[in-house]
């Protein structure tokens, strides 16, 4: 008997090798880079990682200062560029990123990007101050109406991501779950291909895609409205709006971007005559291609008043 389970725990082992390194080889997985929380409360990644998306299609890096993408050359006349997913941008190769592409046209600006799934939009505020001892000239953050919602606590608590209690003035910092388990379903890629497998994310989609997806598809009530206009009072009363402008995702309804415009909020709505252009693949209607970067990154330009590279 003792023979027989030996032998079975023998050829278990062998099993579990042979998988083990079969995912890691190609790369069935997406490497998910760890996160850390700084003094100030704001959710980085920790510096200096790289992986692959699934498949090794492409690899992600993460810089010096924890956040996905390259760095500019140089941080003169600085714009900082801060959303979620959208920025981070992981499902597309860097050369994709909208601060690589803008970096790459050469104009009067240099873009640093600082992008995380899950950011809410009272997050990324918090970001935009974090950011301020880069001295940039503007800031720009990009929204999803889901990220409006996901910022108040008093529409649904969610721990891992910065809130707002509208009811108490405050914010609450977003923690990390599970920190040490996570480490080890990421590192074990066996258990990370089942886990994702068994909770029907497909490999080499997004683990935030289903919660992005959700963004998108809400339906914006009148209680919503409410609270939203409370939420963008705050952001107005409450941070240097002045510096900041709001790009909104390019199918934000007309009663979200009316929102904006009725708390003196400067923003700029994304055009597009064919949303589904932008998407990253019909089944992952969040995310945008690097056609819909690159789109952005024209629209973003003009802007800023740099007609050359619309022309081009």
């Amino acid at each position: 008997m003792k023979k027989y389970i030996v032998r079975i725990l023998f050829f278990g082992i062998v099993a579990f090798i042979s998988v083990e390194t079969f995912i890691r080889v190609k790369h069935l997985n997406i490497d998910v880079p760890t996160r850390q929380i700084n003094e100030e409360g704001i959710q980085l990644y920790n510096p200096n990682q790289n992986g692959y998306w699934s498949n090794a299609s492409h690899s992600w890096q993460i810089n010096e200062e924890g956040w996905p993408g390259k760095l500019p050359h140089s941080r003169d006349s600085l714009i900082t560029l801060i959303g979620d997913s959208h920025i981070e941008n992981f499902m597309n190769p860097i050369e994709c990123n909208l601060e690589t592409i803008l970096n790459e046209k050469k104009i009067r600006y240099n873009f640093f990007a600082a992008g995380r799934s899950g950011v809410s939009l009272i997050e990324a505020l918090e970001i935009s101050d974090y950011l301020k001892k880069y001295k940039p000239v503007k800031q720009f953050i990009f929204v999803k109406e889901g990220d409006l919602k996901e910022s108040i606590q008093e529409l649904g608590i969610k721990e891992d991501i910065t809130q707002l209690s509208l009811k108490n003035k405050i914010i609450i910092n977003g923690q990390l779950k599970s920190p040490g388990l996570k480490k080890i379903v990421y590192n074990i890629k066996t258990l990370y291909y089942y886990k994702n497998s068994l909770v029907g994310i497909r490999p080499g989609s997004s683990p935030k895609s289903k919660l992005t997806n959700s963004k998108e598809k809400h339906i914006l009530n009148e209680t919503d409205k409410i609270y939203y206009h409370q939420l963008l009072k705050y952001v107005f009363e409450n941070y240097n709006t002045s510096e900041i402008t709001f790009f909104l995702h390019p199918e934000t309804t007309k009663s979200v971007e009316d929102i904006f415009k009725n708390n003196n909020l400067n923003y700029y709505k994304f055009i597009t005559a064919s949303p589904k252009k932008w998407r990253n693949s019909p089944q992952d209607e969040s995310h945008w291609s690097c056609y819909g970067h690159q789109q952005a990154a024209i629209q973003v330009a003009a802007f800023l008043g740099e007609k050359e590279v619309v022309k081009k």
